[in-house]
């Protein structure tokens, strides 16, 4: 049976990793491996990414791939950029599931074991083993559909979005979500820059923000708070021009910045959280961030008494949430804004838009536009 066609307007569109790409990646980086299958995820799986789910097997010796499970056999997903992607996607993912593994350890997350900026050069988190930390793969021109991609472990469960759960269950799931937002807003050190996080590199000129010991090796694997993905802002230094006009210290929080029923994997009876997933644009941002993108960005995900059972937990922690703790007139404000930069340029159009129908989008946006300034006025 031939796989889904990928719409044109999507990021995945004619972004593949051939097979012979997948079968050298796993015999050169990992010898002590063996790829017994890796087929692509078609079905609810991926929008800015290429999802390949591989079957790996011990062949003798240690690797880093089955350093934490006495496993004869493990899956693992191979998460391809999107087209419109570059490295700081990638080193945006990576590090922010290192600083998880490191500062937010029970929080079930996928383990990074290696990735690719541009697709060739392939880094190891932590090699073990006859396993060393850089190799490059030799892949024909004409064979390289795909720019970066991370190779990382495949965790149980199933989308919240595709389980059928009964209403308790649901309530019990939204507890334990906040329990989760609650720790990494709170465990995982505030900074004092905003933005996405980057491997420390010597033009950066500046000490690292984060220096990551847990599933990274031989040497530490040193992290910055810079840039913006989704304003492909790629700077290397803080910006200091303006810094007098504020005069108040801003401290940043980490979001996971897409926080939706199909990134949280649920197994088990009764069901439990078993795993976060998508964390490639989380960072470090103001704290009614979150927030922000769950009213505007995925607005309609959460049904409404779900997302106030989830604040309701939030406040009981001690988060300030729109629902409490952060003023009226100060979220409406946020909330106006966010609207406005979401319908200056719609990143979503023109889509699978065209002809009349296009028009009428952006009409609509044009429309939110303008009532959201009206507000602000």
């Amino acid at each position: 049976m031939s796989r889904p066609q990928t719409p044109p307007h999507e990021p995945r569109y004619n972004v593949h990793v051939a097979p012979t790409t997948i079968s050298q990646l796993i015999r050169t980086a990992f010898p002590n491996i063996e790829l017994v299958s890796s087929f692509e995820l078609t079905s609810h799986k991926g929008y800015n990414n290429r999802l390949y789910l591989l079957t790996v097997r011990r062949r003798g010796g240690p690797s880093c791939v089955f350093r934490d499970t006495n496993a004869a056999e493990r899956e693992l997903v191979l998460k391809a950029n999107g087209r419109f992607f570059l490295a700081d996607k990638v080193q945006n993912e990576v590090g922010c599931l290192q600083v998880l593994g490191q500062y937010c350890p029970a929080i079930p997350t996928p383990v990074v074991f290696a990735w690719s900026e541009e697709g060739h050069d392939v880094c190891l988190a932590s090699p073990a083993g006859s396993e060393t930390k850089n190799v490059a793969l030799a892949i024909p021109d004409g064979e390289k559909q795909h720019g970066g991609w991370i190779l990382m472990s495949r965790l149980p469960g199933a989308p919240l979005s595709v389980c059928d759960l009964d209403e308790v269950s649901r309530l019990d799931i939204m507890r334990q979500l906040a329990g989760v937002t609650a720790s990494w807003r709170t465990d995982i050190p505030a900074q004092m820059f905003i933005g996405n996080v980057q491997f420390h590199q010597p033009v950066h000129a500046s000490e690292p923000d984060f220096v990551i010991v847990k599933n990274s090796g031989p040497r530490p694997q040193n992290l910055v708070v810079r840039g913006m993905l989704v304003d492909e802002l790629r700077i290397t230094t803080p910006i200091t021009s303006v810094t007098e006009q504020y005069t108040q210290p801003s401290r940043f929080v980490f979001p996971h910045y897409d926080l939706s029923p199909r990134n949280i994997l649920v197994g088990g009876s009764p069901p439990q959280i078993s795993g976060i997933v998508d964390f490639e644009f989380a960072g470090f941002f103001p704290p009614v961030e979150e927030f922000l993108n769950d009213a505007v960005g995925n607005e309609g995900d959460w049904p409404d008494h779900l997302y106030a059972a989830y604040l309701a937990e939030l406040e009981a922690r001690g988060v300030a949430t729109p629902a409490a703790g952060i003023g009226a007139a100060e979220w409406e404000t946020a909330r106006c804004l966010e609207r406005v930069a979401d319908n200056v340029a719609p990143w979503w159009l023109p889509g699978k838009y065209t002809g009349s129908a296009l028009e009428e989008q952006f009409a609509k946006s044009a429309a939110e536009l303008r009532e959201n300034m009206r507000k602000l006025s």
